[in-house]
């Protein structure tokens, strides 16, 4: 079943430009060195890094499954430097209520689909919940217990919902901050990843 988030969490938020978050220069050279550091476990897994390599090289990049395997592995590493922890920043909000949690094998699957659909204007669908309750939300993606999505007293203005590619790239960067040890994640970002005042991207 779908986990909706709750009305009110949807309208936390404010919207108001289009979310424009250029694509990542990063080499494919530069993709494979990092991931074998990462293996080595001397770096934390990085989710917003891994949607870099995806937009620069999708072929050298790692597979959702590869990358989630790499996030894991670098957590339960004793010698893994500690991830840039973001919870003090005012602009992420982590979802820890389990009911409201996805999978994250679910979410990455949805964040790798995004970030390989290019700097296209992005489109949210509405999808209503399963559970009788007759709930409705607008999702950019729906895969498995994973729903990404606008959110906010605008989040139906079709001009602030911004690229496939940004909104992927601040669904990597809420995955960092808010994903679970036991795998499962769920959080908001109030703006994109340039800094500018964007529709923020809700991942549950």
């Amino acid at each position: 079943m779908v986990n909706f988030a709750s009305l009110s969490l949807l309208a936390l938020g404010l919207i108001s430009s289009q979310a424009l978050a250029a694509p990542a220069t990063v080499t494919a050279t530069e993709s494979v060195a990092a991931t074998k550091s990462k293996a080595a476990g001397h770096e934390r897994f990085s989710f917003a890094k891994w949607v870099d390599t995806i937009i620069a090289d999708p072929d050298t990049a790692l597979s959702p499954q590869e990358a989630l395997q790499a996030y894991l592995d670098t957590v339960n590493s004793t010698t893994s430097a500690p991830a840039h922890d973001k919870r003090w920043d005012s602009q992420y909000e982590c979802n820890y209520n389990s009911d409201k949690q996805a999978k994250a094998s679910d979410a990455v699957i949805c964040i790798n689909n995004l970030a390989a659909a290019g700097q296209v204007p992005c489109t949210a669908r509405k999808v209503t919940s399963n559970s009788g309750t007759g709930m409705s939300t607008l999702v950019y993606c729906l895969y498995g217990t994973a729903m990404l999505g606008p959110a906010g007293p605008w989040y139906d203005d079709s001009s602030k919902w911004g690229t496939c590619q940004s909104i992927a790239q601040t669904a990597g960067a809420i995955m960092d901050t808010c994903t679970q040890p036991n795998a499962m994640v769920a959080g908001i970002r109030w703006y994109d990843l340039t800094g500018t005042t964007a529709g923020h991207r809700r991942l549950q």
